[in-house]
């Protein structure tokens, strides 16, 4: 869980070059996926592949 780019953060780049690396590394047994925390929830993942989920980060219910 962690914030992904398009938003633009220091933990979305790194969480980014995380997950290319072990997929590279790791790949084809491991396929990492995310569950993002959007903030805002102003950005649409939809079409990002490697995201699962995302959520509302002030969404208490999630």
């Amino acid at each position: 869980m962690a914030t992904y780019p398009p938003r633009e953060c220091g933990i979305a780049t790194f969480t980014k070059d995380l997950i290319t690396a072990m997929d590279k590394k790791f790949s084809p047994s491991i396929k990492s996926k995310i569950l993002v925390m959007n903030n805002k929830n102003d950005i649409n993942y939809e079409n990002i592949e490697e995201v699962l989920f995302d959520i509302a980060d002030n969404d208490i219910s999630a």
